[in-house]
């Protein structure tokens, strides 16, 4: 049996605390900010449950989405990347789930790799989708025995993608892109675990890129999980969605 984890940030502090779902054994924070959701929790908006079988997630918040992988263009990775990847069987399932979205890879020593999923259209000005109405995405993630790298969940938004411009394309600038808001999975390992991070807990990594205040919650592109440079990474999704 899965067991149903939440994670949850706060302040805006890269401190998360962990919450063992009261279903199970009635345990809660020591901190008090974070809070266990059953696996049924209401008011979510699906992104992809990747039941269907392809890499389309469909039309969320009125775009046409899709999952993709991006890498530094050094190592290996299957699926490949630079491309739409397909969902894998989960063997044995998953609490009624028969699919879920695997990615495996290594030798990528320059920035490292990632998958995502949002946005297909990729105007010079957007578009970009509107998700005020959510406190945050929510998800199942576990990796495989041979994963070493750390996996940090992202999102790119208009502050932080070329179609926004506010950032700079260019490798080299101080002001560039894709320096995402985010946090790193802890504790992440064999076993499925809900995954749920709030926006306001996001932060950018310092010292490089453009910086912003908080996620723009009406400028969403898409939400990606970045592996490390040098590290092999073997990471599983499952089940992503928006949480109110």
């Amino acid at each position: 049996m899965s067991r149903v984890f939440s994670w949850k940030a706060a302040g805006g502090a890269r401190n998360w605390a962990l919450l063992l779902a009261a279903a199970l054994c009635g345990c809660s924070s020591k901190d008090g900010d974070a809070t266990a959701q059953p696996e049924s929790a209401p008011s979510a908006l699906l992104i992809d449950d990747l039941e269907d079988g392809d890499g389309s997630a469909g039309v969320v918040l009125g775009q046409p989405t899709s999952w993709w992988i991006a890498s530094d263009g050094v190592g290996s990775s299957t699926p490949p990347p630079d491309a739409v990847p397909p969902p894998e069987a989960i063997p044995g399932g998953r609490s009624g789930s028969q699919r879920a979205m695997r990615v495996t890879g290594s030798g990528f020593t320059a920035w490292g790799a990632d998958v995502s999923v949002g946005m297909t259209e990729d105007g010079p000005k957007g578009p970009f989708m509107d998700a005020s109405g959510f406190a945050g995405v929510r998800f199942w993630a576990r990796v495989g025995e041979t994963n070493q790298s750390p996996v940090r969940f992202q999102i790119q938004d208009r502050q932080t993608q070329p179609a926004g411009g506010l950032c700079d394309p260019t490798p080299e600038s101080e002001e560039r892109c894709y320096n995402g808001f985010g946090a790193s999975l802890e504790p992440l390992d064999g076993e499925w675990r809900l995954y749920e991070l709030s926006f306001s807990g996001l932060t950018q990594r310092e010292g490089w890129g453009h910086q912003g205040d908080s996620v723009d919650v009406t400028g969403f592109r898409n939400v990606e999980w970045a592996f490390e440079p040098g590290l092999d990474f073997d990471l599983w999704i499952d089940d992503v969605s928006f949480y109110r």
